[in-house]
């Protein structure tokens, strides 16, 4: 069984569907001016290029580039858009392999309308972070415990060749404004507290509070370059029994 497109069948697929370009900009361009590389790729003749990121939005579009003359200038399937095309770019040193989409609301006037064309996938690379590194979660303290300690979790500095500090982040509230809680962090390996973890809060609502950026090597009180594992303590200073800090959450954040 066969089946025939009408012609408005066949102008909504050409509107949604571009297929493969070659490249996509990565800088504005002067498109009046001759060009020979995109992206760390050279240019060859009749190169389907994505242009996405220039000053004036509305010179954004598909265009094709021109050995005799060195410049850029609109495919003819470029001329007609319609939101929420699709298209691939295949080669390039920051994306190849990547898919596109035209994010920009119908209607369009190819020229006249700021084009705004999305990433799908995969997204550009980021940091190596830890995935979950999360020291306690559901945690509370009361007025009759003076500190109580949660979690119990190995982190690793040298798998991460990137970072150069640590921030210590936790998110914790209390029943009571009058109430003041103590958090450190505290390496269970070593026995040993990290210097610059002592958080003071007092706070009825959940508040995000963090130590500031914390020191990594192998002296006492430092994060250590090979794997510990490590703690979340809570103490309390001077509650009633009525009173209860709860440590909603704590992790690591590289920064």
């Amino acid at each position: 069984m066969s089946y025939i497109f009408t012609q408005e069948e066949s102008n909504r697929i050409s509107r949604a569907v571009k297929g493969s370009l070659r490249l996509a900009t990565t800088t504005p361009l002067n498109l009046s001016l001759p060009i020979t590389s995109i992206d760390g790729y050279p240019l060859a003749d009749q190169d389907r290029i994505l242009v996405r990121v220039q000053s004036l939005a509305s010179e954004n579009g598909l265009y094709q580039w021109s050995n005799i003359t060195g410049k850029l200038t609109r495919t003819n399937d470029g001329r007609i858009l319609a939101s929420g095309l699709i298209l691939t770019i295949s080669e390039g040193l920051t994306y190849a392999d990547t898919l596109w989409s035209l994010k920009t609301n119908d209607p369009i006037i190819v020229g006249i309308t700021p084009l705004d064309f999305a990433l799908l996938a995969p997204y550009p690379s980021a940091p190596s972070f830890p995935p979950e590194y999360v020291l306690v979660m559901g945690g509370s303290v009361n007025g009759s415990t003076s500190s109580v300690s949660f979690g119990a979790i190995p982190f690793d500095p040298s798998n991460y060749a990137s970072m150069t500090s640590l921030e210590f982040v936790v998110v914790m509230s209390t029943t009571d404004t009058s109430f003041s809680g103590t958090v450190n962090l505290y390496n269970l390996t070593d026995r040993e507290f990290i210097t610059g973890t002592t958080i003071n809060t007092s706070s009825t609502d959940p508040v995000k509070i963090s130590s500031g950026a914390l020191t990594i090597g192998s002296g006492v009180g430092e994060i250590k370059t090979s794997e510990r594992f490590y703690q979340v303590w809570l103490s309390t200073n001077g509650p009633t029994n009525n009173d209860m800090a709860f440590l909603d959450i704590g992790f690591f954040k590289i920064s």
